[in-house]
């Protein structure tokens, strides 16, 4: 058998001997690992229908530098640590475990996959350990280095339909903030009834001003039955005037979170990474004892091919037949990107840390 290398060094090029994968190849290619791992030789596995009860899971983006709030947790930790990571009140538990909390309203421990960095592996697990004593652990995904978002997303997203074919799948940022946690456990489980009944499923919220550091979300079309409406584009950090008018107009913030089918999700991969779908269903059709030595190869070759994937603008901005659900001003979401919006959630002015 070629070694993960040498796969990892050619799967990102289509040639005549291996062409770009089409979606019924990766489906067979995922049952096939799926009756190898899981079920018995004769268990049948019967393709997810409108009316199938879906099994739930969650993939948590823990893995992020926190280099814009280096100097606030240096203030706390004596060295600057990602914000996911800490606790910025007295008593408080981390974001990154605020997050979890927040998951398991939704999906269980065993089902939610914590993608996060190699450096930090120790103290996420340590912290997972601490928050889920009780209620199960989440499992760890390890990244070797930074491949961007999409990364992130994609190789768990693997692993999980690989177990689960017919899964919905929740994907959250580990570092963001709610004033109004009983708002957001309300938005989740709209957009999971949503996403069960086969829509990609993205939270935008309402925005408090025309703010130029965050994302837009721009919907089209009046809303369902269900209070979606239909993506028509995104924009990323406007100018001012284009950020007065898409407050004007009632855009959306984009809040990273999205609820999914998960074999709909890959397919957003597949049509536009085609191969990399490929690299990575081939990771996990391996041994365990050669996934770490895969996966370093694998993030290593997307980081010098592409310099990495990131999930909005590489694989949503122009997918098809989006979804958005608005989470209500109500519920005080902010992404704490910055001291000033992180000052403002804890409630307390910048001068008084």
């Amino acid at each position: 058998m070629a070694s993960s290398s040498a796969f990892a060094d050619t799967t990102l090029r289509p040639t005549p001997a291996t062409p770009m994968p089409s979606a019924g190849e990766v489906w067979q290619d995922l049952r096939r690992m799926h009756r190898a791992r899981v079920l018995t030789p004769d268990e049948p596995l019967a393709p997810a229908t409108a009316a199938t009860a879906r099994v739930r899971a969650a993939i948590v983006l823990a893995g992020g530098k926190g280099t814009r709030l280096a100097r606030m947790t240096a203030d706390l930790y004596g060295e600057p640590r990602p914000k996911q990571y800490c606790a910025f009140a007295t008593g408080a538990r981390s974001l990154l475990q605020q997050t979890l909390t927040r998951t398991r309203a939704s999906v269980p421990a065993a089902r939610t996959w914590v993608v996060v960095a190699r450096h930090y592996e120790q103290l996420a697990a340590e912290q997972l350990a601490a928050e889920q004593r009780d209620s199960g652990l989440a499992r760890l995904f390890v990244q070797p280095n930074d491949a961007g978002t999409g990364a992130g997303v994609l190789a768990p997203l693997v692993e999980l339909l690989v177990e689960h074919p017919d899964a919905t799948v929740l994907v959250t940022p580990a570092d963001h903030g709610f004033a109004d946690e009983a708002a957001s456990h309300d938005t989740l489980a709209r957009a999971f009834d949503a996403a069960d009944r086969g829509r990609v499923v993205l939270v935008g919220s309402e925005a408090s001003g025309p703010s130029r550091e965050r994302g837009w979300i721009v919907p089209g079309g009046p809303p369902d039955a269900h209070g979606l409406r239909r993506v028509e584009r995104f924009v990323e950090k406007p100018a001012p005037a284009a950020a007065a008018r898409l407050f004007d107009e009632g855009a959306l913030w984009n809040t990273m979170l999205m609820v999914s089918p998960a074999h709909a999700l890959l397919e957003l991969f597949r049509a536009r990474y085609a191969m990399v779908v490929r690299m990575f269903l081939h990771g996990a059709s391996l041994p365990a004892e050669e996934r770490e030595q895969f996966l370093d190869d694998a993030y290593a070759t997307l980081c010098s091919s592409s310099g990495g994937i990131d999930l909005s603008a590489n694989v949503l901005q122009d997918a098809p037949d989006l979804w958005v659900l608005p989470l209500a001003r109500a519920s005080g979401w902010t992404d704490l990107g910055t001291e000033e919006r992180m000052s403002q959630w804890l409630g307390t002015p910048p001068s008084s840390r």
